[in-house]
């Protein structure tokens, strides 16, 4: 793991294989009689940094105390880990900043995530105005079994193309009008349907 022979990795210091910066952590850690599992980022004997979760334990050996300590790297899980909040990073940058509604629908058809067009859209004012309602709600009667027929069949088969949906914009004052939405594509992801779509030219 550290890229040392037993014996030179009996002669080392903390700090020849703890960062300067993880010091204080580390020693913070070792003061305590039994840790939980922490994770911290170690130095390789190339100079190479790994990121590892430590567990310790005082124990009393011989009448002497010892520590003994569990060790396992998860450097591969950090990096995963890091690359997934980059992604997600831009896909909410991309999910806000979009002129196409975005929706993410769970298995029955309600709201757990929007993008303001998509709010706007639908004729409301803020996400958390139509978070965890039904798209039935703001779908144009004629148009509400069909709905909700497509939610299931993107669930169940992992896509819907071509749709084109009517909704009822309120905005108040006027009265409520039809407008229609087309649905480029709908694709499952875990426990989800997520939608984008912009409005069709022309209201009626």
């Amino acid at each position: 793991m550290f890229g040392y022979s037993r014996e030179e990795f009996l002669e080392l210091e903390i700090p020849q294989v703890v960062p300067p910066e993880n010091l204080e952590l580390v020693f913070s850690k070792m003061a305590l009689e039994e840790i939980a599992p922490y994770e911290v980022e170690l130095l390789r004997k190339d100079g190479s940094r790994f990121w590892a979760e430590l567990q310790a334990k005082s124990h009393l050996s011989y009448g002497e105390n010892i520590r003994v300590a569990a060790m396992r790297d998860i450097t591969d899980r950090k990096i995963g880990e890091d690359s997934r909040r980059e992604s997600e990073a831009k896909y909410r940058a991309l999910f806000e900043a979009t002129n196409t509604g975005y929706l993410i629908l769970d298995d029955r058809g309600r709201v757990l995530d929007a993008n303001p067009e998509y709010v706007r859209l639908t004729g409301h004012a803020t996400f958390e105005e139509i978070a965890g309602r039904s798209v039935v709600e703001w779908t144009a009667p004629h148009d509400q079994e069909r709905n909700a027929a497509e939610v299931a069949k993107c669930m169940k088969v992992g896509f819907v193309d071509d749709l084109e949906i009517d909704y009822v914009a309120r905005t108040a004052p006027s009265p409520p009008s039809t407008s229609t939405r087309e649905w480029s594509r709908a694709t499952r992801g875990p426990g989800s349907c997520r939608c984008a779509g912009t409005p069709r030219s022309g209201s009626r």
